[in-house]
């Protein structure tokens, strides 16, 4: 199911190229990640992304993106690895010269790999919320720099030893490419 949403989007993206006048956009992102899990540490290192969007009016779009989230360690040396795709509604507005504010809402598919000491390791797969909010700014026609807050919804016993999924807060800066 998940595999057909994914591929239904990767698919509306591409046919929308055929307009002259192309809303689609490409771009990626890098910046800090907070991961909340009982027993686990933050995650504040590194966290990096690849998205692709279309806009189609000046306040509205879609964004389907990939975040490679940093491993957050426990407190007891374990630790919890993740991945996600979202798929978000984009609404933005425009705010001063080239400035615009926007917010995001959405789906978040989260991979995830724990370890811990005791518990042993478990994978969970799942969809839930996703939303955020950032400033961006046009450079030029084709070229905006942003910079964003995303959170990643997690879930209640999505692993197998009845742990939690964490929640996790991306802050990002990402440069993007209108076509």
């Amino acid at each position: 199911m998940s595999k057909k949403i994914v591929l239904m989007s990767l698919l509306g993206l591409m046919a929308s190229q055929a307009y002259a006048d192309s809303g689609l956009y490409v771009g990626g992102d890098m910046g800090g990640s907070e991961t909340y899990y009982h027993g686990y540490g933050r995650g504040g290192m590194l966290a990096a992304g690849l998205f692709s969007g279309y806009n189609f009016t000046q306040n509205i779009g879609l964004e389907l993106g990939y975040t490679s989230y940093p491993d957050a360690i426990g407190n007891q040396s374990g630790y919890i690895s993740q991945q996600g795709v979202d798929l978000v509604s984009v609404w933005s507005m425009h705010l001063i010269d080239h400035f615009s504010g926007y917010g995001k809402f959405g789906l978040s598919y989260i991979n995830a790999s724990a370890e811990q000491p005791g518990l042993g390791s478990d994978t969970a797969n799942v969809w839930n919320l996703g939303w955020g909010f950032g400033i961006a700014y046009d450079i030029d026609t084709h070229l905006v720099t942003r910079v964003e807050w995303f959170r990643a919804q997690g879930a209640s016993d999505a692993f197998q030893t009845g742990q939690r999924m964490p929640d996790s807060d991306l802050y990002t800066l990402g440069l993007l490419y209108r076509f």
